[in-house]
């Protein structure tokens, strides 16, 4: 059926929407994330980069080795939000109905730990770090001034 066309028509069961978690994103970037969790075991267990590399290559996911590290890079600064990591262990908890068929994609590998971003954490770190003379007059005790 034509989307237009359903457009109109709601399915309570939202079989489209249920089926995303199981597969691939589409766009590049979105594949790195999606992968991150073994992306990131490979590398904690000693592999190289280009290694971690060509096995993606192998399993379909094509990009130039420098896209991969500045994808790599990218996700490093800002983190993997944490509503990827729940998605993708959700898809990986449900069991596979038909044993024949296709394993479903999803990593099973999964970091439980997602770092919290601070964007005033170097704002703090160097005023801990201060050295100068810092007056701030709502500190002051007034007794102890002239």
């Amino acid at each position: 059926m034509d989307r237009r066309r359903a457009a109109g028509k709601m399915n309570p069961d939202l079989p489209h929407l249920k089926a995303l978690p199981a597969t691939a994103p589409r766009t590049k970037m979105g594949r790195i994330v999606w992968a991150w969790p073994e992306i990131q075991a490979g590398l904690a267990g000693g592999r190289k980069m280009h290694e971690i590399w060509e096995a993606l290559q192998l399993d379909g996911i094509a990009m130039s080795y420098g896209q991969f590290r500045t994808y790599v890079w990218r996700i490093r600064k800002k983190g993997v939000p944490a509503a990827v990591i729940a998605a993708a262990s959700e898809s990986v908890a449900a069991p596979a109905s038909n044993a024949g068929s296709v394993p479903p994609s999803t990593p099973l590998h999964l970091s439980p730990t997602v770092s919290v971003r601070d964007p005033l954490a170097n704002i703090r770190k160097s005023a801990k770090k201060r050295d100068w003379f810092d007056y701030r007059p709502e500190l002051a005790d007034p007794k102890k001034l002239i």
